[in-house]
């Protein structure tokens, strides 16, 4: 007598490598969505902080501030983002599948470094996964 799998063992072993695969794709997509989000959040306070310590300590004898565009974050020197000099920008990039919603700038006051702005900014995945970032008034981000 022959010994061999029937056909519903090998298609309950199909059944089961599949629901792995897939829940194992599903958590490894969430995960990689989260970690942009994350990547995204830290550069954005980073560059946040940036400004405000630039104008604080009166770097250039200028305000500095910060653009958010889509896909990227500009720290630049100056009272407005229109007339900057470009020499002194420092861009940085995250993943143009995040969305930001609130102000598009934040221009900081030299010496005490004082926003433009006291809101919030949101930072938006594609599965309406947020983390917010608040800009006090003291200059102080959350």
């Amino acid at each position: 007598m022959k010994k061999a799998f029937t056909l519903i063992e090998i298609i309950l072993v199909f059944a089961i490598i599949s629901l792995l695969l897939s829940s194992g794709g599903y958590l490894t997509f969430h995960y990689f969505l989260n970690n942009e989000l994350e990547e995204a959040l830290e550069t954005l306070k980073s560059a946040l902080r940036e400004a405000s310590f630039k104008a604080r300590a009166v770097e250039g004898d200028s305000e500095w501030g910060v653009k958010l565009q889509p896909g990227s974050i500009t720290v630049f020197r100056g009272n407005s983002f229109v007339g900057r000099n470009p020499s002194f920008d420092e861009v940085y990039q995250f993943a143009n599948s995040l969305s930001l919603v609130g102000p598009s700038e934040i221009i900081f006051s030299k010496l005490t470094a004082e926003p433009s702005v006291v809101d919030s900014i949101i930072i938006k995945t594609a599965g309406n996964v947020s983390k917010k970032i608040d800009i006090q008034k003291e200059g102080v981000i959350y």
